[in-house]
């Protein structure tokens, strides 16, 4: 493969899946060409702006103006991507918030009597078990 094909192929890649598409695939395809990844952007640019489809102009960088959107839509790949990040920090965030509650509560139970805490202990209980079967049938019903 010419080094023009190499950069033909990296590049249309690099249109259709943005900026996520980099170095590792880069490196994984073509794993000889180590001296020119610090390279590749510029080259890409250039194979661009000489043999892309439709020519785009570059913007200066004004300090304060915002550079024009590229109007690229996320592939459904990021899109699924991102979204299981976002399932996943929101349930990170859920369960750190847990330990704390539970944290709480066992500080709490030191200071009650014990008929008190095991009374406290049986509703706390009751009360998870309710949380688990509320996650179940919520998961369940998606």
């Amino acid at each position: 493969m010419s080094l023009d094909e190499r950069n033909r192929w990296f590049c249309q890649k690099h249109r259709e899946y943005g900026m996520d598409y980099g170095h590792t695939i880069f490196a994984r395809e073509f794993w000889r060409m180590t001296d020119q990844m610090e390279t590749f952007k510029h080259e890409c640019k250039v194979w661009l702006h000489q043999h892309g489809k439709d020519h785009v102009s570059h913007v200066p960088a004004i300090p304060g103006v915002p550079r024009p959107k590229t109007e690229m839509r996320l592939s459904k790949a990021q899109e699924r991507k991102r979204l299981r990040h976002k399932k996943k920090a929101e349930k990170a965030a859920r369960k750190k918030l847990e330990k704390a509650a539970e944290r709480a509560f066992k500080k709490s139970l030191k200071l009650m009597s014990k008929k008190e805490a095991k009374a406290a202990k049986r509703r706390h209980k009751r009360q998870l078990e309710e949380v688990q079967k509320l996650r179940k049938k919520k998961k369940n019903h998606r």
